[in-house]
């Protein structure tokens, strides 16, 4: 029998710079993988993927999108999680340029 690990973090990043994704490493086959991202409501990604890599720099081995759920938030539940990265990735509206006068 293997151990549980729940893993819980909020990111307040105060710079400019929009998050992408988030992904984990798994290092051996994981018996259920959870992972769940909020979203601010006044600022919601235009589009939501679940992946899984082999190595961080590799291809999707997998891909699906993901429905916002509660108008905020997505969650996906691996069973039988293999080795690799797993991750949610996120594309957001475009940005207007800013102008400096």
């Amino acid at each position: 029998m293997g151990d549980t690990v729940v893993y819980d973090a909020q990111i307040d990043d105060a710079n400019s710079v929009l998050s992408e994704g988030y992904y984990r490493w798994s290092g051996q086959e994981t018996a259920l993988l959870v992972t769940e991202v909020s979203f601010d409501r006044a600022q919601l990604p235009t589009r939501v993927d679940a992946f899984h890599r082999a190595h961080a720099d590799g291809p999707d081995l997998r891909s699906h999108e993901l429905a916002l759920e509660h108008g905020d938030r997505v969650h996906l539940a691996q069973p039988e999680a293999a080795v690799g990265v797993h991750g949610i990735r996120w594309d957001w509206a475009p940005q207007a340029p800013c102008r400096a006068d």
